[in-house]
């Protein structure tokens, strides 16, 4: 609530130039001290005399001296203001006391106000209410009001409402704008008196009656909210006129605004700008933004040009969110020329105005270095402010970097405090980091549950992530009982929210028949969207079943097509495939050239099996210069990536001594490896091995059961070795 108050200094007289000037002058001269007081008045302004402030001077203290209160007071505003006399506050107190002595009511006025000030006189607020009461005793409002605003503000002296009241009452009774105002805004906020809003606009009306610009705005607040009144936006927009005339230029921004949206008034962008440019021309920040905002959107007045001018003169009168808005307008260079340095300049006075958005993209700056030194310390400081006050995501940001120690010393600890606050204000991205932080029991008690109700929340609130994450949590039961059938409904969910691992595991439970009836087609079907929605597992997974025509007709153009994209997509198995497709010349023209590319793409993106092809292709001398050492080291390095036909490639080149000495031993660990990792001709060469004891112990049981395993995976020889040694074994038991 701003109360109002009229200025401490008045220059207030009563003349009636009943006499000539030739009859003040010859009264004044018998020491008439009205006579005296009207001709320093025509001095003072040049009524019917040439102006001159020292005749005024002269003029005035003869009265004064001849006890004319009047006379004193005016000579202590020219003595207060240095007009045509030396400048002395000291003085003015004087001449103001003396006037008062002589029942001058506007001499204790000017006089209360010095006490109030405490200029050329010893700070008093009480020795203040002293001469303000005796001038509203003697019947001016104004002292009334100023001495109401003291027992108010409480300053030095005991706070009493209920005085304050009293004489915010008495001054509007004396026809006080002011008073009636400020005892409007008591009854409008309750201070003091029992809230009423009927009561607050009787008082704001009498003022604005009075011509009290402020009083006709705030009426018109109150007819726009239907605050003790019906809602009326005609009458608020009429009131905001008036207020508007009296040069009370919230009144014309808030007529701008009816303007703008049409309430009211017939709706006009033209008039908005006509009430809202005055507005700003009385300084008005706000204002001046929103004439920036119809310049930067309106479509027909759009000039982003003059928007930015209007931004900027509203950012230097402390408008925060024009601060933003210039910013943003000098980072993408709209209607100025781009420059990140003065966009953040603007971010940073838009902060220092506690205008959140603006401290966040500040911070977002200092982390990535645009028109500021790169500085995550920076950020942080940002982050925090923003965070403070309660600005979601920079809690967000300010999480992430505890969590990763980013410019702060790591902490999963506060960063689960930050993100805690983030989702409390609704950021979902930090409910899915809750989550995950429960999940693995990283800074936060481990709770299947507690993540179970965070994804939950998350995919409530629309994000497709979270479905999926609580279809994960169905699918494995953790957190919550375990049911293939929710776990689809979530899938699917978060499929329609276009979250593409939503769709790829929504068809794996199609193409197991889990929680859903089985349906390869079906399966192709989630796979194939995922695969639009840019995840490389589902555009292999398509290509894969269209190569070998599972639950869709066989292509291989179209595994080609699909292999394409997820091999673009970096998707390292994908690659390899392609390069199997130009080596065998299936759906292409066979070219070993062009599978050593893919190949060489697939093994570089960490895919075992391209690093093993790639090194046949080596060995052989296949679209490339035959190389034993090249082939080893390509078979190493898809070894080393747990691929189970590397590790038997390279087996077989210890065992043969292929660009390496034989070595039987090396060779059996490399197969043993391979074996393991599901390679059928590793475990058959293992059974050779153990076979013909080669490397180790002969065995035919161990070698039995190695080619048994061959078989299993699909060798035939490993099937009829299998065979052969199983029925030796039988003749031996017989």
């Amino acid at each position: 609530m701003k109360l109002l108050s009229i200025a401490l200094i008045s220059l207030i007289a009563t003349n009636c130039w009943g006499a000539t000037i030739e009859e003040d002058r010859k009264a004044c001269e018998t020491n008439e001290p009205a006579a005296c007081f009207n001709l320093a008045m025509r001095y003072q302004s040049g009524d019917g005399v040439e102006k001159s402030l020292e005749k005024a001077e002269e003029l005035f203290q003869r009265a004064c001296d001849h006890e004319d209160g009047a006379g004193c007071n005016n000579l202590g505003v020219m003595t207060l203001n240095g007009d045509g006399v030396a400048q002395s506050t000291e003085r003015a107190a004087s001449l103001y006391e003396r006037a008062c002595s002589l029942n001058d009511f506007n001499g204790c006025q000017n006089l209360a106000g010095l006490y109030a000030s405490g200029d050329g006189v010893e700070k008093s607020p009480a020795k203040a209410i002293e001469y303000y009461t005796v001038a509203c005793e003697g019947q001016l409002g104004s002292s009334c009001n100023d001495m109401a605003l003291l027992y108010l503000e409480g300053e030095d002296i005991q706070k009493d409402v209920p005085k304050a009241v009293e004489n915010f009452s008495k001054a509007c009774e004396l026809n006080d704008a002011q008073g009636c105002s400020n005892i409007g805004l008591l009854y409008e906020s309750g201070e003091g008196v029992e809230q009423s809003y009927e009561k607050a606009g009787d008082f704001f009306t009498k003022a604005c009656e009075l011509d009290l610009g402020k009083a006709c705005n705030n009426l018109g607040i109150l007819e726009l909210n239907g605050q003790g009144r019906p809602q009326s936006y005609t009458k608020a927009a009429k009131l905001y006129q008036k207020a508007c005339e009296l040069e009370e230029f919230r009144g014309c921004s808030n007529l701008g605004s009816l303007y703008r949206d049409g309430h009211g008034v017939e709706q006009s962008m033209a008039k908005a700008l006509e009430y809202y440019e005055k507005a700003c021309e009385g300084e008005l920040g706000d204002a001046c933004g929103a004439v920036g905002a119809i310049y930067g959107r309106n479509e027909t007045l759009k000039d982003e040009k003059k928007a930015a001018s209007f931004f900027e003169k509203a950012c230097s009168l402390d408008f925060g969110a024009s601060c933003f808005l210039l910013g943003h307008a000098y980072e993408n260079g709209l209607g100025v020329e781009k420059n990140y340095e003065k966009a953040n300049e603007a971010y940073e006075k838009g902060c220092e105005l506690n205008l959140k958005e603006a401290c966040f993209t500040l911070g977002a700056h200092y982390m990535d270095g645009n028109g500021v030194e790169k500085s995550a310390e920076r950020a942080n400081t940002f982050y925090q402010k923003a965070c403070d006050m309660d600005y979601g995501v920079a809690c967000l940001s300010l999480g992430t970097n505890y969590s990763t120690g980013t410019g702060i010393e790591k902490s999963e600890e506060m960063a689960v405090k930050y993100y805690e606050k983030a989702a409390s204000l609704g950021v979902t991205a930090a409910k899915l980091n809750l989550a995950e932080l429960h999940y693995y029991s990283s800074g936060a008690e481990k709770s299947y549950e507690k993540a179970f109700e965070l994804n939950s929340q998350a995919c409530d609130a629309g994000t497709g992530e979270g479905c999926y994450n609580i279809g994960l949590d169905y699918q494995k039961g953790e957190g919550v009982e375990q049911s293939f059938q929710k776990a689809a409904e979530s899938y699917e969910k978060a499929c329609n929210l276009n979250y593409p691992l939503g769709c790829l595991n929504l068809g794996v439970l199609y193409w197991e028949g889990s929680g859903v009836p089985q349906s390869y087609s079906k399966a192709n079907e989630f796979y194939e969207k995922s695969c639009e929605m840019g995840e490389p597992m589902a555009c292999f997974n398509v290509a894969v079943n269209a190569w070998q025509g599972i639950g869709t007709e066989k292509s291989f153009p179209k595994a080609k097509k699909y292999y394409e994209k997820a091999c673009d997509m970096q998707f390292g198995g994908a690659c390899s495939n392609l390069g199997a497709m130009y080596s065998e010349g299936q759906g292409v023209d066979k070219s070993y050239s062009t599978a050593k590319r893919y190949y060489e793409k697939a093994c570089d993106l960490g895919t075992g099996i391209g690093c093993a092809d790639l090194g046949d292709l080596y060995e052989y001398g296949k679209g490339a210069r035959q190389s034993y050492s090249k082939a080893i080291e390509l078979y190493k390095k898809g070894c080393g990536l747990e691929d189970g036909t590397a590790c038997g490639n390279l087996g077989e080149m210890y065992y043969q001594a292929r660009g390496v000495k034989r070595n039987y031993g090396e060779a059996k660990n490399l197969f043993a490896k391979g074996c393991e990792l599901g390679n059928g001709l590793a475990c058959y060469n293992m059974g050779v091995l153990y076979t013909n004891g080669q490397g180790v112990k002969k065995s035919q049981s161990t070698a039995q059961e190695y080619l048994g395993k061959a078989c299993d995976l699909g060798i035939e020889q490993g099937c009829k070795e299998y065979a052969k040694l199983n029925k030796s074994t039988s003749k031996k038991t017989k």
